[in-house]
């Protein structure tokens, strides 16, 4: 196995890693949000006697929020979270790392990946390799 594959399956299982926190949060703020709003409800439908007028606002009240906490806490934290994402968060943790694993993760320049494992891609962060500009733009840059 190369350098870059073992880069590729270590962040391949990085973002799943990810992306079972960040479902793991979701569910535990479902459920509590549930079972508070249960809960309180509960109690309010009670106070009022479960009045007929009462019990179908409660539950679409009840329903309403769980559905909202649904793409709050689980749909829109999965969706954020991207391979571009967990190279950041990767790259904040390791700074040995120096913007590298985001150049072979996203990068769409072949030479650019050889050159990031190699410890040769740019001179500053953020700028990109000469081998990676069109040969137009490299005939305009001083």
């Amino acid at each position: 196995m190369t350098a870059l594959e073992q880069l590729q399956t270590y962040l391949r299982r990085l973002e799943l890693r990810m992306r079972i926190l960040a479902a793991s949060r979701g569910a535990a703020a479902i459920t509590v949000v549930a079972l508070l709003l249960t809960v309180l409800l509960v109690a309010i439908g009670n106070r009022l006697r479960f009045a007929e007028g009462v019990v179908w606002p409660l539950r679409l009240l009840l329903f309403a929020a769980i559905a909202a906490t649904i793409s709050f806490a689980l749909a829109i934290p999965l969706w954020r979270l991207n391979k571009r994402w967990v190279t950041r968060l990767a790259e904040r943790r390791v700074p040995g790392f120096g913007e590298r694993l985001l150049t072979v993760a996203v990068g769409s320049c072949g030479n650019a990946r050889r050159m990031a494992l190699n410890g040769g891609l740019t001179t500053k962060p953020g700028e990109r390799h000469r081998s990676c500009l069109s040969r137009k733009s490299r005939e305009d840059r001083p």
